[in-house]
């Protein structure tokens, strides 16, 4: 046998295009399904969007704890738990923030 018939596979360049096909197939595939997301979000409200305590704190420029406490001593609303997530949701969240963060705070 001489060199070339030793470097040849059988079948090599065939797999090695089926794969980059159904790479390159795989990719589009993500490209279309991510760009699909992004416009069905534009469109859709999120009604269930929950505010965790780490972002409420951050919201009101308080300490974590005092969220804890404001949840506690009924100063903040029930929170609403979403598969074992809790928070208060963007509507609760907008009406906090519409009255004066001072109102929030004094309790």
């Amino acid at each position: 046998m001489d060199e070339t018939s030793q470097n040849i596979q059988p079948g090599g360049n065939a797999e090695r295009r089926r794969k980059q096909r159904a790479a390159q197939h795989a990719a589009a595939r993500r490209r279309r399904r991510n760009q699909r997301r992004l416009r069905d979000k534009a469109h859709q409200p999120h009604p269930l969007r929950l505010y965790r305590v780490g972002r409420l704190a951050e919201l009101f420029d308080v300490d974590r704890a005092t969220i804890w406490r404001w949840r506690k001593s009924g100063v903040l609303p029930l929170f609403v738990k979403i598969g074992g997530i809790e928070g208060l949701t963007e509507q609760q969240v907008q009406k906090l923030l519409e009255q004066r963060p001072q109102d929030v705070g004094d309790a």
